[in-house]
């Protein structure tokens, strides 16, 4: 899995590209890992899907990142 911040940047050009595309544009490109993509209106839907699993990872490494502790309670 890609660094947090990495994901992060991923999903904010993701959720872009997702924008124009609604908003009229033809298509709209992002790099994502050294590759380029190009989606079109007719890729909205795998857009989306790429949109969600980008989030379940984010969600992911956000709750490992999350610590613990104990909390002792007196009587």
């Amino acid at each position: 899995m890609a660094a947090l911040e990495t994901l992060q940047a991923w999903l904010a050009d993701a959720e872009a590209a997702y924008q124009a595309i609604s908003l009229g544009k033809k298509a709209e490109t992002i790099e994502v890992d050294g590759k380029r993509i190009t989606y079109s209106k007719v890729d909205v839907l795998q857009l989306s899907a790429y949109i969600a699993r980008l989030k379940r990872e984010i969600a992911a490494g956000s709750a490992s990142q999350c610590t613990s502790r104990q909390i002792y309670v007196r009587n």
